[in-house]
């Protein structure tokens, strides 16, 4: 066995032999202790050697001179652990710990006390010390330290005794509790007391969570200072002993302050002295089980209670703890712990705020509730937090005409434990934490706790009864404390919940949640606040009694509207005149004092007479209510409360009389007074009534150390008057009237009086009238208006001081006119025998001399104050009108004529200027007059086009700059730009690419912008619509650019005319080209009989003769007429610049005169005539080509040539070579026709691929998507209009093509809504087919008209009653080459029945009430009323009727009434016994209330247009898809029908050409033997 070695041991050491040390603290007889620590000890040691460890670590140490005692080592000597157990032989190691100083005493035969001065190592934690609190009451100091106690007992058993006694002096203090106490071991440590921060308590809060109210599980250690802080802020020292059952010893520990001070700013380590010792008799007597601690403070603070109140406050703090009920199982009160203060056990004391409190309440069932809280943790881990509360409501009921409360204040009043509250701020709330009360949480009603009632009768009552209720809040320890424990920690979230218990958190709050239970019942809210008020005026109606019974029969007033002026609420009032209170009788006309504060009203004694008691209820009822209506003093007789009754019916007004509460009486502030003293007072009222309103002067003013003064009389001053800073008006009495020699400052002749007084400034203008009641008054502003108290200065009481600082009026009165100073109290009725009228002071504020400025006027207002002065060039100013202000803006007069002239201009610079003027001055010289001003200016171009510019009339002194507007003048000029010579290149159809109008005023300036001109022309026409009267542009101009054609022919003149009003003022004759048509080929004078004029040309020649080669293109055609013609077979002829060729012109079969006229088609003045003499053609014997042959062949030069007689045969050849030209021109034309078709089939062949590869690619666009747009297309609002327009022969299909025109509707049309299935769309494809299937196609076709006259006016007839079918809705199908051929419906709003039901919303749908089936649930799938399930159209919102009502509530209502929707078939069957009205479902079911039976299926062609959701989310991209697929298969379907009628018709050609071809070759077979003769052509020239 060795002792500590001095050598360092290595770490590996260390942690080897720690298994095998053990430590030790010797406490020697001597008053020291040692430390001894013994290394690789096992099994057991010789006490000897033991010993010798000791002694040897005594004598490194050097510890033993220190003391004056030794230790006698030769005696038997031995060792006692702290339990007591001695150690005589040997140390058995596994006995004592290895982890922590095993504590020995060691005996050698002496006296010994074990005391040491460093025995416990206090080391203060710093984050605690920097806690300390600045202040720390007395109170708060000793309920730590006996929050320390209770938590050490409550954890005896229940045969242990639990004592907490407290024993306070001016010496010490003395805290001895009877529980486990404490040690020096590891597990009950007594240096745990001493160190701040370590509490055995602080494990426990958890425990301390949840169980059953009142929560009596003290868990107090987690929060507050504890003992060591409190010990230290209630003395200068501390001893703490504690012995606990094992020990033998009792173990103590001394504190001291200073020593704490020292060094709890230094990081040194804080060792204080202890002792070891044994129990004495009396701590054995206290404590028979063997433990207990005692903490006894020297040199205490002094305290602010005495020891009553001390021993009242610890038991209201500990209440539950000294005497409890909800312990117990049967009747009677436990007592848990005994309290002792000073020797007196805290349940023999009869004060206290809770005792008192207790005994006022009444018997009735408390309201009482259990409340379970759920939060986040605080630290984010996703935990819980929980908290548990019980709140419980008492009732403390008024008793004869006293509240409870009131009474509870008195005697706490009474005990010397009265508290800063009255009845109005009482705290409703108080809260315990585990069962010790948080002092300082007086806390007013919780939200649930506060009246709810709005309106209603028993809105007072319930108010007044709800202040008769107290709280008592008692909780677990899920909720937290402040640090002091007198509080509920402010922030945390279970008591932020708690304090808004009853309001609705917003959604934004992040509260705990809250489960509310009462009597086992889960509640809500709103079903509390219910209960709770229910519960409230259930005990009002038992428990209250509020006033003894009238003596008198009543008058019963029922239901009166005002009887919260009685403070009554209920709906019965009887009204008495006499009443019995407390054995005296109080009669109606007793005059009575109430004294000042007994009531709140009341600030000084109130001298009245009593006039009626009213009581609540009809007599025998519980909790009556009683009032006692009293007038005022200085309230007249007629002005008091009126009872009146009529026919049976009482009344009851209270006027000018006050209602007290009857409790009054029975505090003594309600006394009686006889009629002397009455008498009294009513001459002391009217001597000292005040009798009028004085202002005192200035002396007077001096006198009071004010300055100035407002003048006594109506005054006359200057603009710029300073008025004084300060008024004092005074009350003067009665007295002061028959007093001709008082002084006015004499404080008898001012009234001293609570009365209000008000002083207004009313300012009148004497430039601004206004009509009031017939006459024509100064109009009047109030600038000022302020209410005084009475105030005293220099020893004057009763002075109504004003102060004009920080207005307006203090700067000086600037505005001419009058000042009217008007004071006056605010109650007119002052006295019983005294009015007190108005004063008035006037002062009338003149012009000042200096000129200020000028304005202009107009109609008597300043033109910048009111509007822009408007002027127009060319024209006259009558007059102008203009002021002179001075320096203040006020209204002068003129003192002369000024000389003045005129500019006018715009930034910097001048339009115009004119200074000779026509002035003269109005008679009161006010007005300067400028006369017959004529505005002349050519420049307004630099101010348009807003024409702002600066009139300006300037004196030699001063000017005036007024805002105008210069108008230009009317129109005078018209100037055509540009300035082109149009007639040299205009021709019939040209359009005027730059054609515009200047429009200018007299004076060259471009006319205003909207200045309106009409054109005439003549010869020409304008492109748009707008018509030939046209408006100037903002440039001044008319621009008719590319509008204006020319339709005169040509070598005509055109007319060009503009006019303003019937003023010509612009005129232009413009020449059309001349041009000619003219035959360019000759045609022979004489043609054969059936002939034809072959290749005949024609052109078109200017005047020199040139071919115009611009006359080209489809535009040109030349039509040829005849009597031979036939209109259906006129053939137009191109133009090829300029000329055009007629391939043959067919001649008449008779011989004579043949005329025909050729003439361009566009432009009949380009004709030509022309004749042609048709010959017949002479007889030729028929002979062969061989016989002519051989009868007339010669050779020449191998030629042909005729003979003498050869006229015959060379008419003859001339006819076969026509013949062959013709042949030849036929099937020539034919082969171009042939080839014309062909390439036109080769296009379309084109076109038909690309739309079919186009078709492909958008179809495999759209189907990838998953989108059926095909059916969606069915029911677009595009789709339905091209079903309506497709029956051509139908009214709706014309309807629709005329409104849906650019034209502007005509009479017939204005009142047209439209078509039925237009004028709204639905949600779903499904809810339009059924609703088309329902309604039929004759209404879906309806024509919506408002009103039965525009129905009427869609058809006419004839007096003969037959349809005239030129007028109305058949005029406009014939325009577009129809016929209505069918019957069609005309729905017109006016005349049907409207609904007259409640329409809601934004979309005005109509309010049906849902249907119910028997157990009033709505039946399944229903979907609403189809009414409210069509959306109106967007463009038909505004359709309303004359009287306002919408399509929906007119139209829609009509056709569907109250037809109802479901889902499905099967759920609308279900429905059929409640169905009051048709119904249809989406799968296809119709249900008929009038007997039919719709069956089948229908696919309706004319649908409601549908806007469905699902389509909502597709792109647009796949919608215009859709529509391009539509458009791009119909253009398809049209070419492929093109394609087959071309190639009917190239077939038809084709076959033509063929014969053609073969007719030719038949004429070459049956004549080649002829032409071959004559190779060369015609034998003859």
């Amino acid at each position: 066995m060795l002792v500590q070695s001095s050598r360092k041991r290595t770490r590996e050491e260390y942690l080897d032999d720690e298994n095998g040390r053990y430590k030790f603290l010797i406490l020697l007889p001597t008053g020291v202790h040692v430390d001894l620590i013994l290394h690789d000890q096992q099994g057991e040691m010789l006490l000897s050697k033991f010993i010798h460890a000791v002694r040897k670590e005594i004598d490194k140490m050097g510890m033993m001179p220190q003391s004056k005692l030794t230790v006698s080592w030769k005696s038997s000597i031995y060792f006692k652990d702290v339990r007591g157990n001695k150690i005589c032989d040997k140390l058995r190691f596994k006995e004592f710990s290895r982890t922590k100083p095993n504590v020995l005493l060691l005996h050698d035969g002496s006296d010994a006390v074990y005391r040491c001065q460093n025995m416990w190592d206090l080391t203060p934690d710093t984050d605690l010390l920097s806690e300390l609190p600045a202040e720390y009451t007395f109170e708060s100091a000793l309920a730590d330290l006996i929050d320390n106690s209770l938590q050490a007992i409550w954890f005896n058993a229940p045969e242990e005794r639990k004592l907490i006694r407290i024993t306070i002096d001016d010496d010490k203090i003395l805290i001895l509790d009877s529980g486990q106490g404490m040690d020096g071991s590891d597990a009950n440590s007594l240096l745990k007391w001493g160190k701040m921060g370590s509490s055995n308590h602080r494990q426990f809060k958890d425990r301390g969570i949840g169980g059953n109210p009142p929560y009596l599980l003290p868990y107090f250690g987690m929060y507050g200072y504890g003992g060591f802080v409190a010990s230290m802020h209630l003395g200068s020292s501390a001893t703490v002993a504690s012995k606990t059952k094992l020990s033998g010893m009792v173990f103590t520990l001394f504190l001291s302050r200073d020593a704490l001070l020292k060094s709890a700013g230094s990081e040194s380590t804080w060792k204080t002295g202890g002792q070891i010792r044994y129990p004495s008799e009396q701590e054995l007597n206290d404590s028979p089980h063997g433990s207990f601690t005692k903490v006894e403070i020297s040199q205490p603070r002094n305290r602010s209670l005495n020891e009553y109140q001390l021993q009242c406050l610890l038991k209201d703090i500990y209440f539950p703890y000294i005497q409890c009920d909800d312990t117990l199982t049967t009747m009677g009160t436990a007592a848990p712990i005994e309290f002792e203060v000073n020797g007196v056990n805290l349940t023999e004391v009869d004060g206290g705020e809770l005792a008192i409190t207790n005994l006022n309440s009444c018997n009735g069932p408390d309201f009482v509730l259990l409340l379970h809280f759920v939060a986040q943790a605080a630290d984010n881990s996703g935990g819980k937090r929980f908290a548990n509360a019980r709140i419980k409501c008492v009732y403390f009921p008024i008793l004869e005409g006293k509240e409870s409360i009131e009474r509870i204040l008195e005697e706490l009043d009474e005990k010397g434990c009265g508290i800063k509250e009255n009845f109005d701020n009482f705290s409703r709330v108080s809260i315990r934490r585990l069962g010790r009360l948080l002092p300082d949480a007086r806390w007013g009603r919780l939200p649930f706790m506060e009246p709810k009632l709005r309106r209603g009768d028993k809105v007072q009552l319930l108010r007044r009864c709800c202040m008769r209720v107290k709280c008592f809040v008692e909780t677990d320890a899920g909720f937290s404390p402040t640090t002091h424990k007198n509080d509920l920690a402010h922030k945390d979230p279970f008591t932020v919940a708690l304090k808004n218990f009853g309001l609705k958190p917003s959604p934004n709050e992040s509260l705990p949640t809250i489960e509310i239970q009462r009597e086992g019942r889960s509640l809500s809210l709103s079903q509390i606040e219910k209960e709770y008020q229910d519960w409230v005026l259930q005990l009002h109606e038992a428990y209250d009694e509020e006033v003894d019974t009238g003596e008198d029969t009543p008058v019963f007033v029922i239901s009166p509207n005002n009887k919260k002026n009685f403070g009554i609420s209920s709906d019965v009032i009887r009204v008495h005149q006499v009443i019995r209170r407390k054995g005296i009788s109080w009669r109606s006309g007793q005059h009575v004092k109430i004294l000042k504060g007994a009531d709140s009203r009341l600030r000084k004694d109130l001298y009245a007479t009593l006039e009626y008691i009213l009581l609540g209820g009809f007599r025998g009822e519980f909790g009556e209510e009683a009032s006692l209506i009293c007038r005022p003093l200085d309230c007249p007789e007629e002005n008091g409360c009126l009872l009146e009754m009529n026919d049976g019916n009482s009344t009851l007004d209270i006027r000018g009389s006050k209602w007290f509460p009857v409790g009054l009486i029975d505090s003594g502030k309600f006394q009686l007074l006889d009629s002397t003293k009455w008498q009294y007072q009513l001459e002391k009222k009217r001597q000292n009534a005040p009798a009028r309103i004085d202002i005192l002067d200035s002396e007077q003013c001096q006198l009071l150390g004010i300055d100035g003064a407002l003048p006594m009389k109506d005054v006359h001053v200057l603009a710029g008057y300073i008025p004084p800073r300060e008024m004092v008006a005074v009350l003067r009495p009665l007295s002061f009237m028959v007093s001709s020699s008082s002084s006015e400052l004499d404080q008898k002749f001012i009234v001293k009086s609570d009365l209000a007084m008000k002083m207004e400034i009313t300012f009148f203008d004497e430039f601004k009238m206004q009509k009031y009641e017939g006459k024509i008054q100064k109009e009047s502003k109030l600038l000022l208006s302020k209410s005084s108290e009475p105030s005293s200065r220099s020893g004057f009481d009763g002075l109504y001081i004003f102060s004009l600082d920080g207005s307006d009026i203090a700067e000086g009165l600037r505005n001419s006119g009058i000042y009217k100073f008007s004071f006056f109290v605010t109650s007119q009725t002052c006295g019983n025998l005294s009015f007190c009228k108005q004063r008035e002071v006037n002062v009338f504020v003149e012009p000042a001399g200096e000129v200020g400025k000028l304005e202009l006027l107009n109609h008597s207002r300043l033109i910048s104050k009111v509007e822009p002065l408007c002027l127009r060039v060319g024209t006259c100013i009558q007059h102008l009108s203009v002021a002179c202000f001075d320096v203040y803006s006020n209204r002068m007069p003129f003192l002369s004529i000024p000389e003045l002239y005129i500019k006018l201009g715009v930034k910097g610079s001048t339009l115009t200027k004119k200074e000779k003027l026509k002035l003269s001055l109005s008679s009161d010289k006010m007005i300067l007059e400028i006369k017959d001003l004529l505005v002349k200016c050519h420049s307004l171009d630099l101010i348009r086009p807003s024409y702002e510019a600066i009139l300006e009339i300037c004196s030699h002194y001063k000017s005036v700059c007024v805002p105008c507007q210069v108008i230009p003048g009317v129109l005078c000029h018209v100037n055509l730009l540009p300035n082109l010579q149009l007639e040299s290149s205009l021709r019939p159809g040209d359009v005027i690419h730059e054609l515009k109008f200047e429009m200018l005023d007299a004076y060259g300036n471009h006319v205003e912008k909207g200045t309106e001109t009409c054109f005439e022309l003549q010869g020409l026409t304008l492109q748009d619509t707008i018509g030939l009267k046209r408006k100037v542009d903002e440039h001044g101009y008319v621009n008719l650019s590319g509008l204006v054609k020319v339709t005169g022919g040509y070598g005509t003149w055109v007319h060009l005319s503009v006019f303003s009003g019937e003023t010509l003022l612009f005129n232009r004759k413009i020449s059309i080209l001349e041009r000619e048509l003219k035959l360019v080929s000759v045609i022979p004078a004489h043609c054969k009989l059936g002939s034809q004029l072959e290749n005949v040309v024609f052109g078109v020649v200017d005047t020199v003769g040139s071919i115009d080669e611009e006359i080209h293109g489809q535009l040109h055609t030349l039509t040829i007429t005849s009597g031979l013609s036939n209109s259906c077979d006129i053939i137009h002829y191109s133009f090829d610049h300029g000329k055009c060729k007629v391939p043959a012109i067919q001649l008449p079969t008779q011989p004579g005169n043949f005329s025909f006229r050729a003439f361009h088609s566009r432009h009949p003045e380009l004709s030509k005539t022309i004749e042609v003499n048709i010959l017949m053609a002479p007889k030729l014997e028929t002979v062969s080509v061989s016989e002519l042959v051989e009868m007339h062949q010669c050779q020449y030069d191998h030629k042909i040539v005729p003979f003498q007689n050869s006229k015959d045969i060379s008419t003859f050849l001339l006819y076969i070579e026509n013949d062959e030209k013709k042949l030849k021109q036929n099937l020539e034309e034919l082969g171009k026709q042939v080839k014309i078709h062909e390439d036109r089939l080769k296009l379309l062949e084109v076109q038909i691929s690309e739309l079919e590869q186009e078709v492909q690619v958008l179809q495999a666009s759209s189907g990838s998507h998953g989108y059926d747009l095909s059916d969606y297309i069915k029911y677009t609002k595009e789709h339905v209009i091209k079903q309506i327009e497709g029956k051509s022969d139908a009214a709706s299909c014309i309807l629709h093509k005329f409104l849906d025109s650019s034209e502007s509707p005509n009479d017939v049309m204005n009142n047209v809504v439209g078509i039925v299935s237009l004028l709204g769309t639905v949600d779903d494809k499904r809810l339009s087919r059924m609703l088309s299937e329902y309604l039929g196609e004759k209404y879906l076709r309806a024509i919506v008209c408002k009103s039965y006259a525009a129905g009427r006016a869609l058809e006419r007839y004839y007096l003969t009653e037959n349809m005239d079918w030129t007028l109305a809705l058949n005029r406009e199908a014939a325009s577009c080459s129809g016929t209505i051929d069918k019957r069609f419906f005309v729905i017109c709003l006016e005349d049907i029945s409207p609904y007259s039901g409640i329409i809601v919303g934004s979309k005005r749908n109509l309010s049906f009430p849902n249907p119910k089936l028997p157990t009033g649930e709505i039946p399944s799938g229903f979907l609403g009323f189809a009414v409210n399930m069509i959306n109106i159209d967007t463009n038909h919102l505004s359709s309303v009727t004359s009287s306002g009502l919408g399509l929906r509530e007119t139209l829609f209502y009509t056709l569907f009434g109250e037809l109802q929707v479901y889902k499905t078939r099967v759920e609308m069957e279900k429905a059929v016994s409640i169905l009051k009205a048709d119904a249809i479902s989406l799968d296809g079911g119709v249900v008929s209330r009038k007997g039919i039976l719709p069956l089948g299926h229908w696919e309706p062609d004319i649908l409601f247009p549908v806007v469905p959701s699902e389509i909502e989310a597709v792109h647009m991209q796949l919608v215009e898809c859709g529509v391009r697929i539509m458009e791009a298969e119909a253009h398809l379907k049209w070419i492929n029908e093109e394609y087959l009628k071309e190639d009917e018709v190239h077939k038809t050609l084709l076959q033509k050409f063929r014969k053609k071809k073969d007719k030719l070759q038949a004429f070459y077979e049956g004549n080649g033997v002829f032409l071959d003769s004559f190779p060369l052509g015609l034998p003859f020239k």
